[in-house]
């Protein structure tokens, strides 16, 4: 792990403590890239175990600030929307063409030039699937209850990858196609078919979730019990239909249920919505 960075030592390795040293700096820099990939930076800034990473690292040169940009030195000095850009194109988007590898290669400073080929493909792929989907619902709009909305994205995005429906929800945010007081939700099918898997046998359904900026203030500033985040929300709902809660954060949050549960699902998260 002593060259990470494309053969690049954050510091001259000497000895295993040296060496450990830094591949724990190269950690930190994952773990930072990590967050703000997982929507947690805000204006640049961390909270938490994550702001304590990102402080170190700022600490010892191995990421750099730019106004409310975080600057990444050992990725060429790209941005980290850049960096978390290109990951979600090669591990999302090029999940089912087996892309994954290639962003595997870029996090560890091999063949960038062709990772970086590769996601502006599929950035193409994304684009031309999400503006069909984005005409669709400017058609139909979304679906509705009291406190959500959402997209049943079907099967219409394969082949990209079941986190397509959470990228795909973060550009009807910033399209302002979502409505800003209410959390929206995405419904995607997960394939039977898993890549070094195989057929898994089971019918499912990925959930994404994410919420307008306007209700993520309400949340921040008033909180439970107007205005729930997702881990009071998405866990419960999720069980109450067999499902489970798999990366579930404040403002941002996933599940897999079982497909042909999506209105019960919804009906679960007002039911807790209304309980807190």
């Amino acid at each position: 792990m002593a060259a990470l960075f494309g053969g690049e030592m954050l510091r001259q390795v000497d000895g295993p403590a040296k060496r450990l040293e830094a591949e724990s700096e190269e950690l930190k820099v994952y773990g930072i890239i990590g967050a703000c990939g997982d929507r947690q930076a805000r204006d640049g800034a961390l909270s938490g175990v994550n702001g304590m990473l990102l402080s170190e690292a700022m600490e010892q040169g191995l990421v750099e600030r730019s106004g409310e940009e975080l600057i990444f030195p050992a990725f060429g000095k790209r941005k980290a929307e850049e960096i978390t850009g290109i990951l979600d194109l090669l591990g999302s988007i090029g999940f089912y063409s087996g892309r994954t590898m290639e962003g595997i290669s870029f996090l560890l400073g091999k063949d960038r030039g062709r990772a970086v080929k590769t996601a502006e493909s599929l950035l193409k792929m994304k684009n031309r699937l999400f503006e069909a989907e984005l005409e669709r619902i400017k058609k139909t709009g979304l679906s509705g209850s009291a406190h959500f909305q959402w997209a049943d994205i079907g099967k219409r995005f394969f082949p990209m990858g079941v986190k397509a429906v959470g990228l795909f929800l973060e550009h009807l945010i910033s399209r302002e196609i979502a409505g800003p007081d209410k959390y929206i939700i995405g419904f995607q099918h997960f394939p039977q078919l898993q890549p070094g898997i195989g057929d898994l046998g089971i019918s499912l359904t990925k959930v994404s979730a994410r919420m307008p900026p306007p209700l993520r203030k309400k949340i921040e500033t008033v909180g439970i019990p107007a205005f729930p985040d997702f881990m009071q929300l998405i866990p419960e709902a999720a069980e109450a239909v067999g499902g489970i809660a798999d990366g579930c954060h404040r403002y941002a949050a996933a599940a897999l249920i079982d497909r042909g549960s999506e209105p019960a699902f919804i009906e679960n998260m007002e039911r807790v919505y209304g309980r807190l």
